[in-house]
């Protein structure tokens, strides 16, 4: 590649509280995850580099003024919700995407949900590649 895309991002040490324990902060490093889009309408098969980070935790909105988000279940039955945006990384070829990761925390369960209406990630990973915005729902 040749490119050091990830010199400057957050890499985290191993949490010791004491001299036995100790928990690795591994999980939040940058790393790079392929994803195979299937051909759609005109637009043929891509193979899709997600470059995956984190960045300090700000309000959940992105750069172009749009949110996403994914909520996972937990095991106690609580909604976790994990915000970022992406963007075309450009400097690391045609078909590369940097996810990064704004916030993720325990959703408030008495508080409504922080956007409205569901979009296929795969289908957001085309919006980006073509430079286009998905429609909102009303």
């Amino acid at each position: 590649m040749g490119v050091n895309w990830d010199s400057g991002l957050l890499r985290w040490k191993d949490h010791a509280p004491g001299t036995i324990e100790r928990y690795p902060l591994s999980h939040p490093h940058p790393f790079i995850q392929r994803i195979e889009l299937e051909s759609a309408g005109i637009r043929s098969a891509v193979a899709v580099d997600l470059y995956i980070s984190l960045r300090r935790c700000e309000f959940a909105r992105g750069f172009n003024g749009q949110v996403n988000y994914v909520t996972v279940e937990t095991t106690d039955g609580k909604r976790y919700a994990a915000f970022f945006d992406l963007r075309r990384f450009k400097k690391v070829g045609p078909h590369g995407i940097h996810l990064m990761v704004q916030s993720a925390y325990i959703l408030d369960p008495d508080k409504p949900a922080p956007g409205k209406g569901r979009i296929h990630f795969h289908a957001l990973l085309g919006h980006v590649l073509r430079g286009t915005r998905p429609r909102r729902p009303a």
